[in-house]
């Protein structure tokens, strides 16, 4: 058989193999193209909803605890799918929008300072419909005493059983004198009256919850039974996230207080955005979308980032891509208003660093630190050199 014959039967072999190939290839191209255009889509929907709130709240710069109102959420929805609608070229009136995206947009959660907003799809009596829920706080019961936490120090304590409410920030660092001060004036008051000028008069002489948690344990004003309050909340125990030594050295450790902070947290979305994709799926099955709802996999350093400041989290789900794939993914964006001193990974000529959030080199000329500026959040030192970071000479 001549060269010419093996050339032919070869192609006769090849060529079907080849169109096949290159079919899947401009497939997956496709699908590739959709996936990043609903992703930019997706990601300035996000910040545009921030945006929002940061507008509502006449905030100027860096600012610390936003008191987001039900009527802000609302508002901060409406630009969520107004921004979606304006991207995909479709009319941007907000109902129109929602009537439009509802299918794909599982759950939008506005992360706040205090606690969560959650705006899904929820049977009512008119059937399924969107519903913004009222605020869900960052409640953790242990004993006698209920938490309320936030994304920073600030913390309100619920003792039921004695009827006392306290507010304020826990601070390790309070001066000596402060304490000596209030220990003065509850000894001015008469034995008979001092648990009462502890429990009412105290918390509106002071927001240090330090101070306030150390005099009701001191039986010495308290009485016979003073409160017990977890070591967590005890002085000494208690930091911004990390210890500082003399030498202004970060510990490896973050603090308990913050760990369960931070534990308390994520688990309260997970468990909210787990029930609410649930439920979506199943309004999906009957309105006949073939796709199935559920929550996609978030890195450890996404929920660093929730919680560290207020924020935006969106889910799109199951809107088709190319002519066999769904689109599933979520866009997280954060207001950056809440100083949490966490440290920055940030890989510079393929060198992976972390750094303190003043470093110069983090912050570069703008002296102003942006999402541009870092790769990932780290909880601490130990956290950070297991993603394989270490430590930038200039700032440690």
């Amino acid at each position: 058989m001549k060269i010419v014959h093996w050339a032919i039967i070869f192609v006769i072999i090849i060529l079907p193999f080849s169109i096949i190939c290159r079919t899947t290839i401009q497939k997956k191209t496709v699908v590739l193209q959709d996936q990043t255009r609903i992703n930019n889509v997706l990601d300035n929907a996000t910040f545009d909803a921030v945006g929002q709130i940061l507008e509502a709240s006449e905030v100027l710069g860096y600012g610390k605890n936003i008191p987001i109102t039900r009527n802000m959420a609302e508002a901060s929805i409406n630009r969520f799918f107004q921004s979606l609608a304006v991207n995909f070229n479709l009319p941007s009136t907000i109902q129109v929008a929602k009537d439009y995206f509802g299918q794909y947009v599982p759950v939008v959660l506005i992360i706040g300072y205090d606690g969560i907003y959650i705006y899904s799809y929820d049977l009512t009596d008119s059937g399924y419909m969107y519903i913004l829920q009222p605020k869900i706080p960052y409640s953790y019961a242990d004993g006698d005493v209920v938490l309320n936490f936030t994304l920073g120090n600030d913390l309100k304590i619920y003792i039921p059983s004695k009827n006392i409410v306290l507010e304020g920030e826990l601070n390790e660092k309070t001066p000596a004198n402060e304490y000596e001060d209030m220990r003065k004036m509850i000894r001015l008051q008469s034995p008979a009256n001092r648990r009462e000028f502890i429990e009412k008069v105290m918390p509106s002489l002071t927001s240090n919850l330090s101070i306030m948690i150390k005099m009701l344990t001191e039986s010495e004003f308290y009485g016979s039974n003073p409160v017990k309050f977890p070591n967590y909340l005890m002085i000494g125990d208690v930091t911004q996230d990390y210890v500082y030594t003399s030498q202004n050295e970060i510990s490896v450790e973050a603090s308990d207080f913050h760990k369960l902070r931070r534990d308390t947290i994520i688990n309260l979305i997970t468990t909210v955005l787990k029930d609410e994709v649930n439920e979506h799926d199943t309004y999906a099955d009957l309105i006949g979308v073939n796709y199935d709802f559920s929550l996609p996999t978030i890195d450890k350093e996404q929920w660093q980032n929730s919680i560290n400041d207020i924020s935006v989290l969106a889910f799109f789900q199951g809107m088709p891509v190319g002519t066999d794939s769904f689109y599933n993914n979520y866009s997280l964006g954060g207001a950056r208003i809440v100083q949490v001193h966490d440290l920055y990974g940030k890989t510079t000529d393929g060198k992976k660093l972390y750094h303190k959030h003043n470093c110069p080199v983090l912050l570069g000329s703008n002296d102003v630190l942006d999402y541009d500026d870092y790769d990932l959040i780290f909880i601490n030192v130990k956290d950070a050199n297991s993603n394989g970071y270490y430590a930038c000479k200039e700032c440690r």
